[in-house]
């Protein structure tokens, strides 16, 4: 479907094969088709109409999409009513599908948004996003209005998050669900033995 020599790209199936087997590991993840282009591009661009072809062209000559490809077209938004220990905001749509795809909010027990606002609450608030001045204007707002909020993000000028594999996008996730989980144990027991209220050095 795809010949090297017909674009500088040099993509082939075997290449679009391979970046599918590398994002889904051992079949243990879902990607987007916005993820599968970005790894299929890191060693040059895309051929015209990459997309489409995939859509479209790739089902006719293998018989499905390839393995693990979710259809992001009309991904239904991530339930935010529910019981949630963090509210994830991920601006980023293929990063957000993604995390729907693989279950993050019943794996975590998190609400996920794709942008806005979260959800009210008091649960603390994770910004999957670019390092950029707008995740710092996100965070500053949030942490104006009383919510704690952090920003889960790669180290500037790295890699982008649509490049990361659904594997490391699932486990930043979850390490920073289980270090807030411990900073709010630790506040509680603090706090219940009032040592966020010691007495003033001459009461």
């Amino acid at each position: 479907m795809f010949e090297p020599h017909d674009h500088a790209s040099r993509i082939s199936d075997v290449r679009v094969t391979r970046a599918a087997e590398w994002l889904r590991g051992h079949d243990r993840y879902r990607y987007t088709l916005g993820q599968l282009a970005a790894a299929v591009s890191r060693r040059g661009g895309l051929p015209p109409g990459f997309h489409d072809l995939i859509r479209s062209r790739w089902p006719e000559v293998y018989g499905s999409l390839p393995a693990g490809l979710v259809d992001d077209v009309d991904r239904p938004t991530s339930p935010v009513d529910r019981p949630a220990t963090a509210h994830v905001v991920c601006p980023d749509r293929d990063v957000f599908v993604c995390l729907l795809a693989n279950d993050v909010p019943d794996r975590l027990s998190v609400a996920v948004v794709h942008d806005g606002d979260p959800p009210p609450g008091r649960q603390p608030v994770l910004v999957l996003d670019e390092p950029s001045g707008r995740l710092r204007a996100r965070l500053a707002a949030l942490r104006a209005s009383g919510r704690r909020a952090l920003a889960v993000t790669p180290s500037p000028g790295s890699t982008t998050l649509v490049r990361l594999r659904p594997s490391t996008l699932v486990g930043w996730l979850d390490l920073a669900v289980a270090a807030e989980a411990r900073f709010r144990a630790g506040a509680r027991r603090a706090a219940a033995v009032d040592f966020l209220n010691w007495p003033a050095p001459d009461a």
